[in-house]
């Protein structure tokens, strides 16, 4: 029998079927998008309901929604926490690790701790920070934390996350196994991928751990990048550090120079390096695209291509830099550090800035208007309180980003005498120090501790009047806690306070 020719297809056929496919997808998608659209403002709804709950028993004055807004930097040891409470009451915490807990230096009696030394002291840390973290000011008696932002991925910035938002223990009657018992969380930010916070909590990864103190929905994570895309038409040229005393730094031989290394700046070959190069705006959450709104609206980029995360009358809280790649400053430093998160925080007129492990590249990249790059911005000027980058490494702390920031309280989270970074460096305490005295600022007599070099590295604590500054490291003076009070609009810093001192 003679074989039936196949029948041949046309290209006009071809491409209509291949259209009609695409169509077809392209329905689904759509579909997808706006089903996932309006879970995610189911979800954003329930979250906000939450957060009203919240806050919704009327605060007794210096408890959380006074109407005064409430910082703390958290003593870790050699790590990092800010917890924050706003005037109406919601909470956001900045990173919560340490890499060493210093606990040794917890008080410890064996009359009343028990012949286990050890276990008594890390008992007692934990007891400390929680103090400072569940404080009637900061987390009180909520059942969430608002917000929370992971800085980067670096385990001394998020290993005590359960440690910190733990509310006790309870036991299951069916099994009798005992059960850990935390706050729940209402959105994550972060500027790297999940996958990079390894930690096992409770026989659980990290992110799945972290996703059930939110209800079990990924929206509420939100990975954020705002950076450039840079090019530069020409081989990169490394500028020469130039060393020269700078104003605030007095004559040899001195109290002050025998306690604080000479200051360094950058000669103008690396000022040059940055003329040329061309930016392209990169600014998404969980991979898409983010839109630009004229007034500060949460979820939106702001005038500056800062990511707005929160806002509430008098009060308006901002990412800044995430992610951040491009090596301005040629900073001894790696992506993971470069790309922490930055963030501003505006209330009542102050301004206050986290840093995370951020470097004099990410710096660079805040200090200047998001489109118009030769244009330096206002934002970071001036500041009522600035948590000093990368625990006082060198890697941080611009000459330029510090004289600029001007800040009227400076905050290094470290811990004391720890070898394993040395941190914070003398240069940069001396950099920060140089812009007190010239602002003609003055505190209490206090210590810091901070590491100097010269026939080796060195830990070093100032003599006390060196130090009527308000400068401070956790290492030495402890949790530090600030209010900016309602009515004044002045910054409190608790800890000088007899009646409602930090811890």
């Amino acid at each position: 029998m003679p074989q039936k020719r196949k029948r041949s297809i046309s290209e006009a056929d071809k491409l209509r079927a291949e259209n009609e496919a695409w169509l077809d997808h392209a329905e689904v998608v759509k579909k997808a998008k706006t089903k996932r659209a309006a879970d995610d403002a189911e979800e954003e709804t329930k979250r906000l309901a939450r957060m009203a709950e919240n806050r919704a028993v009327l605060a007794a004055p210096g408890e959380r929604g006074d109407g005064n807004f409430y910082i703390s930097f958290v003593q870790m040891g050699q790590g990092d926490c800010a917890i924050m409470t706003t005037p109406a009451g919601n909470t956001l915490m900045v990173d919560c690790g340490s890499d060493a807990t210093e606990s040794d230096r917890e008080p410890y009696d064996p009359k009343t701790d028990g012949t286990d030394r050890g276990a008594a002291q890390t008992r007692k840390y934990l007891e400390r920070i929680r103090g400072v973290i569940h404080h009637p000011r900061h987390l009180g008696k909520a059942k969430q934390l608002d917000y929370l932002i992971f800085t980067h991925p670096n385990t001394d910035h998020y290993n005590k996350i359960d440690d910190g938002l733990y509310t006790g223990t309870v036991v299951d009657e069916e099994s009798g196994v005992k059960i850990n018992t935390y706050l729940g969380i209402g959105v994550l930010y972060h500027s790297d991928d999940t996958t990079a916070y390894s930690l096992q909590i409770d026989g659980d990864n990290l992110t799945g751990w972290l996703l059930q103190r939110m209800n079990d929905n990924p929206s509420l994570t939100r990975r954020v990048t705002l950076m450039h895309e840079v090019t530069r038409p020409g081989a990169a040229k490394k500028g020469k550090a130039v060393k020269r005393t700078t104003s605030g730094v007095v004559a040899v031989g001195s109290l002050d120079t025998d306690n604080f290394e000479v200051d360094s700046v950058e000669s103008p070959a690396e000022e040059a390096n940055l003329a040329g190069i061309t930016e392209t705006i990169v600014s998404t959450v969980n991979g898409d695209k983010v839109a630009s709104a004229a007034t500060p609206t949460v979820g939106r980029l702001d005038a500056q291509g800062g990511y707005v995360i929160h806002t509430e009358t008098d009060c308006t809280v901002t990412l800044l830099a995430a992610g951040v790649r491009y090596n301005y400053r040629n900073d001894p430093s790696d992506f993971t550090n470069r790309g922490s998160v930055i963030t501003l925080v505006e209330v009542f007129g102050k301004k206050i800035l986290i840093c995370g492990d951020g470097t004099t590249s990410t710096e660079q990249y805040v200090r200047y208007d998001r489109l118009k790059r030769a244009t330096e911005s206002d934002r970071v000027k001036n500041l009522a309180i600035l948590q000093v980058g990368h625990h006082g490494s060198v890697t941080s702390s611009h000459h330029k980003f510090v004289t600029g920031a001007n800040a009227q309280f400076v905050v290094v989270s470290t811990g004391y005498r720890v070898e394993k970074d040395s941190l914070p460096k003398g240069k940069i305490i001396s950099r920060h120090r140089n812009v007190q005295v010239a602002a003609g600022r003055t505190a209490k007599d206090h210590e810091i501790g901070m590491w100097v070099s010269g026939s080796g590295s060195h830990y070093f604590l100032t003599p006390l009047p060196t130090a009527k500054v308000p400068l401070y490291t956790t290492g030495t003076n402890g949790s530090l806690c600030f209010k900016i009070d309602k009515t004044t609009k002045a910054v409190v810093f608790l800890n000088e306070e007899k009646k409602d001192g930090g811890e």
